[in-house]
C-alpha cells in the first residue's frame, strides 16, 4: 500500500512533468501563430485579427463553462485530460491539412478548449495543495509556473531549428506531442486515488454546496488593470516575431534564440516573486512588473537589430516573470472556495484582452505594418494597467490580496 507521503510526492512529480509539457505546448506555438497565418497561409493581417477575436470569444465561453463545471465535477482530472486531447486534435488539423480553412476551424472551434488545459491544470494544482499543504499552496503554484518556464528556456532554440529544417508547420508536431503527454500524465494522476480532487460536495438532496460566486470588490476593479496589462503582453507576443523576422530581417533561429533567452532570464525571478509573496501584496508586484514591462516595450520599439532585442531581455525577464506567474494566484483569490471558477476568470480576462489587442493590431497594421508603433501602444497600456491595479487596492478598500 502506498503511503500518503509517497503518493503526494508522486502527484507533485507528475504535476511538475505536466507543467513542463504545457510549457512545451506554448513554447512551440505562441511565436509562430502569426507567421503560420500571415506568411505561410497568406491570411491578411485584418483576417488574422478577426480569427483571433472569434477564437477569443469561444475561449471566453469555454473558460467560464469549464471553470463552473470544474467546481462541481466529481473529479477535476477528467477536465484536464479532455482539454489536452481537444488541443491535440486542433493542432493536428493544422499540421495535416495546412489550409486556411483548417487553421480557422482549429483556432475558432477546438483550440479555445485545448488552451484551457493551462488554467484547468493550475486550478487542479491549487485545489490539491489547498487540501494537502495549504501553507505553501501559492508557493507551489509559483514552482509549477517556474517549471513551465523551463520549457520556454529549453525548447525555443530547438523549435527554431525544427522550423528552419522542416518548415514552420512542423512546430505543431512538437505541440501535439506535448498535448498528448499532458493527457497521459493526468491519466497517471487519475490512477492515484489520493490525487482525486472533487468540486464542492453534494448536499443530501443532490444539490451542490458550492458557495455563491461573489467576486472580491478590489479584485473586480483590479481585473480592469490586468486586462490592460494582458493587452500589452498579447500585442507583444503577436508583434515581436514579426518585428524580428520582417522589420529586422532575422531568421527563425533568431526567433528561437530570443524566446529561449527571454525564458531563461525569467526563471530565477519567478522563484523570487513567489518567495516575496509572503511579504508583498500580489497587486504591488504585478503593478511594479507592469511598469518595468512598459519601459522594456518602449526600448523595444526603438531596437535597430536582433542583438539589441536580445540585450533587452535583461529588462523583460524580471517583468514578464511576475506578469505570467503572479496573476494566477491573484485571480484564484477572487472568489472564495471557488478555485475553478476563479481561475477561469484569468482565461476570460485574457480572452477579452486578445479580442481588444487583435482589433488594435488589425487597425494599426492593416494599412502599413508599423510594428515598432505597436510596442509604444503596448507600453502605454501596461503603465495604465499598473495605475488601475494600485488604485483598486488602495481606494476600494477590500481585503489585501496577499499570501495567506
Amino acid at each position: 500500500m502506498t503511503s500518503p507521503a509517497r503518493s503526494g510526492l508522486r502527484v507533485t512529480l507528475l504535476l511538475a512533468a505536466n507543467a513542463f509539457a504545457m510549457g512545451c505546448i506554448f513554447a512551440s506555438t505562441v511565436n509562430y501563430g502569426s507567421i503560420v497565418a500571415i506568411e505561410a497561409l497568406g491570411l491578411p493581417n485584418a483576417a488574422y485579427s478577426l480569427i483571433l477575436s472569434v477564437s477569443s470569444l469561444v475561449g471566453a465561453a469555454a473558460a467560464l463553462a469549464l471553470g463552473y463545471l470544474s467546481d462541481r465535477m466529481p473529479d477535476r482530472r477528467l477536465l484536464v485530460i479532455g482539454c489536452a486531447l481537444t488541443g491535440a486534435v486542433g493542432l493536428g488539423l493544422i499540421l495535416l491539412f495546412r489550409t486556411q480553412l483548417a487553421f480557422i476551424a482549429a483556432m475558432c472551434v477546438l483550440l479555445p478548449f485545448g488552451m484551457a488545459v493551462f488554467s484547468q491544470s493550475f486550478a487542479y494544482a491549487r485545489a490539491y495543495y489547498n487540501r494537502e499543504a495549504p501553507a505553501r499552496a501559492e508557493f507551489m503554484n509559483s514552482v509549477m509556473r517556474t517549471i513551465f518556464a523551463v520549457a520556454w528556456t529549453v525548447l525555443p532554440p530547438i523549435v527554431g531549428w525544427v522550423a528552419v529544417s522542416n518548415g514552420v508547420f512542423s512546430v505543431y508536431g512538437i505541440a501535439i506531442a506535448a498535448y498528448l503527454a499532458s493527457a497521459a500524465i493526468f491519466t497517471l494522476i487519475l490512477m492515484t486515488p489520493e490525487g482525486r480532487v472533487a468540486g464542492a460536495p453534494k448536499a443530501a438532496d443532490g444539490r451542490s454546496t458550492a458557495p455563491a460566486a461573489a467576486i472580491d470588490p478590489a479584485i473586480m476593479v483590479g481585473i480592469g488593470g490586468l486586462f490592460l496589462i494582458m493587452m500589452a503582453t498579447q500585442i507583444t507576443m503577436v508583434s515581436t516575431p514579426l518585428l524580428v523576422t520582417i522589420t529586422l530581417g532575422g531568421s527563425y533561429a533568431d526567433l528561437g534564440l530570443y524566446a529561449g533567452l527571454a525564458a531563461g532570464v525569467e526563471l530565477p525571478f519567478m522563484l523570487l516573486w513567489g518567495y516575496l509573496l509572503r511579504w508583498v501584496p500580489k497587486y504591488a508586484i504585478i503593478a511594479a512588473a507592469a511598469l518595468l514591462y512598459g519601459l522594456y516595450l518602449y526600448f523595444l520599439s526603438r531596437a535597430g537589430s536582433v542583438t539589441e532585442i536580445l540585450w533587452l531581455q535583461l529588462l523583460n525577464g524580471p517583468a514578464t516573470a511576475a506578469l505570467v506567474s503572479i496573476p494566477i494566484s491573484y485571480m484564484q483569490d477572487a472568489i472564495r472556495n471557488r478555485v475553478g471558477l476563479s481561475t477561469s476568470l484569468l482565461d476570460v480576462t485574457r480572452v477579452a484582452a486578445v479580442i481588444a489587442s487583435a482589433g488594435l493590431f488589425g487597425l494599426l497594421t492593416s494599412a502599413s505594418p508599423d510594428y515598432p508603433l505597436m510596442f509604444v501602444v503596448a507600453a502605454g497600456l501596461a503603465a495604465g494597467g499598473a495605475v488601475i491595479l494600485v488604485a483598486a487596492h488602495l481606494f476600494v478598500g477590500a481585503r489585501p490580496a496577499t499570501a495567506r
